[in-house]
């Protein structure tokens, strides 16, 4: 049987963390979200695992119409850079991180949460990918939040305003820029809290 991690403790420790230091967030990276356990963060998908968890994500300052989709092909010689300008989303694959030559596709979902699919689906990498995003076009209010990966669009009900997730991973802030990394893929969402 799988154990369900309470998170409340951890935000509560980085909430008390942050608020025990005065790190400038325009300088200094700062910790919005919940970290893996210390000896996770050697291993690839250093996440913190949960069961069919709900969040509530943040949305876009203005609703993205259509996908927005963005591709590059990689190789174990050669990374690339994916960008998708209107949502101020850059995805960089490392040298080295695919097993074989790959086309990257990175998709900012329709809709009015900052949602991202990622394709192939089911990829795993033998390096981290660095996704980074504007939060300048988002409705962050400058409260924590988490980077939550769901494994299916249709896990995403925008009706209620909710997606299901699976993992829950660590993000830093530097200014106004949200800065994560992906170990696999199918999609992921800035999610400013869980239920």
């Amino acid at each position: 049987m799988k154990n369900r991690i309470a998170l409340w403790p951890m935000l509560l420790a980085v909430a008390v963390s942050s608020a025990c230091t005065a790190a400038d967030t325009t300088t200094s990276p700062n910790v919005m979200a919940a970290s893996a356990p210390a000896s996770a963060s050697k291993a690839p998908h250093a996440a913190v695992q949960v069961l069919l968890d709900e969040a509530v994500p943040q949305d876009w300052l203005v609703r993205v119409l259509a996908p927005l989709s963005a591709s590059v092909r990689v190789d174990e010689e050669t990374g690339g850079v994916i960008s998708i300008p209107a949502t101020g989303a850059t995805l960089t694959i490392p040298a080295g991180a695919v097993h074989e030559s790959t086309v990257i596709t990175m998709t900012a979902l329709p809709g009015s949460l900052v949602a991202f699919d990622y394709s192939p689906a089911g990829t795993k990498f033998k390096k981290p990918l660095n996704m980074q995003v504007d939060l300048g076009l988002t409705n962050w209010n400058g409260q924590p939040f988490s980077v939550v990966y769901f494994k299916s669009n249709d896990d995403i009900d925008e009706k209620r305003h909710k997606i299901k997730i699976s993992e829950v991973l660590p993000v830093t802030v530097v200014g106004r820029t949200a800065n994560y990394d992906l170990w696999h893929f199918s999609g992921y969402a800035l999610s400013s809290s869980r239920r």
